[in-house]
């Protein structure tokens, strides 16, 4: 039997002989190129050559009526649930000397991790949870792609919690390292024929292929990769949504998927629910790299089935809100006009000939003065739709209030509390309420920590850190934290961030919290103050890096994501 994961166990003196088995075939082609060998050291693998992918024996040697000797089968193993809020059961990692015996052995290990684990912290999100619980579940058993996707993922999970909370040596992470280059490489090789195929379910599995590697390398704290993978991901999108005759004008893909796939998807109910599913990851996505980055890495204009027309904005009723899941959405409706908005409102100004003449320090009442008749109409329109929202939604946790509810549900209301209370510090800041006040309003940032730390309570203790696709928590303590001047509120925010101890796709808050307290020494120490010298907290964690402030560690993800794109 395989040891349990974190077990204490040392299986070194008995080790069953390993099977030996060559290395996977490499494809530079698809969303990524194949990773190679180079990348870490360590012994080659063999492949018994009469031997496939099958088990308990393979399918050549059934084929060719050959005696094979199969693969041994790992007894299931059983991992105790805890009681509570799901996400926070206690993993037990592997051993990998004990249980890496054979690489279809290793198959099952790490398939088992990603099925009870891996997406269970994925779907930890307010927002289309339906990918992760429905379709990656039916398109495990259909598309070999995806399922090595997901092996290749979780065995990226396990090395980053072993790294986490293991005094592993070289040996153990590079084990599990192998793992995702050998079963990335053999999803991108059964990629390759589905993107050459005119079926929606084919594009469906492509796509969520690339929403697993985007996911894998956010683990490994490899961003920049990450952003490639979106913006592939998002140009395989618009081939989808977008007819051809649009498509043009929105994106440069050169691959164009046929026409025939374009309208299969679009005829087709449950094709076209899986594809509007997945377009919402993307979409978010889009955003919180927005917040990120402060760049349009990926506009979301691109995954917009058309140009939006700004004259046509609905506006949400009063009628109240009924679910959680209900009110995200409609949240989540409002970020994508609002932030459309100004992608075309700011490139009609940017289009005009008096743009040169503009300077980034304008007061905020100058750029009203830019924005046409028509722009100010919309916005207000939008305007009134997050603040009608905003009161159904306030209603609806009068309503919570009075009836039990789950840890779950309490958590994610408080998630979306807290998306609510940036939304109004935001909207405070917009040209078209401008009355003066600094951003953000006076107290807003006091409002923003104490649905941090009900979060934190409703979680208890964390048994790990975890890892999850959106990020509903992370980037807005770390706005309050970037723009306050309190030191006290500062320091809460950081061990905040501490005990959240979360990766939450690009944003992970002990890194946050490093940079937090290296922005601190520097002000004591240094007299510096970077935080208000700073265009961001990427910017503002290129300048403390450069300064070699040892409190940054060499692998602090945000340090080095800001080293790769801050100029």
């Amino acid at each position: 039997m395989a040891a349990s994961v974190y077990s204490r166990d040392n299986p070194i003196h008995s080790q069953p002989t390993k099977r030996k088995r060559a290395r996977a075939s490499r494809y530079s082609e698809g969303f990524g190129h194949a990773l190679s060998d180079s990348d870490i050291v360590c012994p080659s693998r063999i492949r018994h050559l009469k031997c496939d992918e099958a088990k308990p024996t393979c399918h050549r040697c059934c084929q060719d009526r050959v005696k094979c000797d199969g693969y041994d089968l790992m007894r299931e193993t059983s991992v105790p649930h805890h009681e509570g809020h799901p996400e926070y059961n206690t993993i037990q990692l592997v051993q990998p000397q004990q249980s890496l015996l054979t690489d279809m052995n290793t198959q099952d290990l790490y398939f088992n991790h990603a099925v009870q684990y891996t997406i269970q912290d994925l779907s930890d999100s307010t927002t289309s949870t339906s990918f992760w619980v429905d379709f990656l579940p039916r398109s495990l058993l259909q598309i070999a792609a995806t399922r090595y996707a997901l092996i290749a993922l979780a065995a990226a999970h396990i090395d980053f919690l072993t790294q986490k909370t293991v005094n592993c040596g070289v040996a153990v992470a590079t084990r599990h390292e192998r793992s995702v280059i050998l079963h990335y490489n053999m999803a991108i090789r059964h990629l390759q024929p589905l993107l050459s195929k005119a079926t929606p379910e084919d594009a469906e599995a492509a796509l969520a292929c690339c929403i697993l590697f985007i996911c894998l390398e956010n683990i490994r704290g490899r961003y920049v990769e990450s952003l490639k993978y979106l913006e592939s991901g998002v140009g395989l999108l618009v081939s989808l949504l977008v007819p051809d005759t649009k498509r043009r004008s929105l994106t440069s893909l050169t691959v164009r998927l046929p026409v025939v796939l374009h309208q299969a998807i679009s005829s087709t109910i449950q094709n076209k629910r899986n594809i509007d599913h997945i377009a919402v990851l993307f979409s978010r996505l889009s955003l919180e790299t927005h917040l990120l980055t402060d760049s349009e890495v990926v506009p979301l204009i691109n995954i917009s089935r058309a140009t939006p027309d700004l004259d046509q904005v609905e506006l949400q009723s009063l009628t109240p809100i009924m679910t959680l899941d209900a009110a995200r959405s409609e949240l989540h409706s409002f970020e994508i006009a609002h932030d459309m908005f100004y992608q075309q409102a700011y490139s009609n100004i940017k289009s005009r000939p008096s743009h040169g003449d503009m300077r980034p320090d304008q007061p905020p009442e100058y750029f009203l003065n830019l924005f046409g008749w028509g722009e100010k109409v919309a916005y207000q329109q939008i305007y009134q739709q997050f603040w009608q929202w905003s009161a159904r939604f306030d209603q609806y946790i009068l309503e919570l209030a009075s009836h039990p509810r789950s840890s779950k549900d309490l958590s994610d209301a408080s998630k979306i509390r807290l998306l609510q209370k940036t939304w109004t510090a935001m909207l405070d800041k917009e040209p078209w309420t401008f009355n003066g006040q600094d951003f953000p309003a006076i107290g807003v940032l006091d409002e923003f920590l104490p649905e941090v730390e009900s979060i934190i309570k409703l979680r208890g203790p964390p048994s790990r850190p975890l890892i999850t696709f959106g990020a509903d928590i992370v980037p807005y303590i770390t706005i309050a934290g970037y723009l306050t001047d309190d030191l006290g509120l500062l320091q809460r925010i950081i061990s905040a961030l501490k005990l959240l101890d979360t990766r939450e796709g690009f944003w992970d808050s002990k890194d946050i919290a490093e940079i937090f307290e290296a922005s601190i020494i520097a002000h004591a120490d240094l007299e510096l103050d970077i935080r208000q010298n700073s265009m961001g907290i990427l910017h503002m964690a290129k300048i403390l890096s450069d300064m070699n402030i040892l409190f940054i560690s060499p692998n602090n993800s945000i340090a080095s994501l800001a080293r790769n794109i801050e100029p």
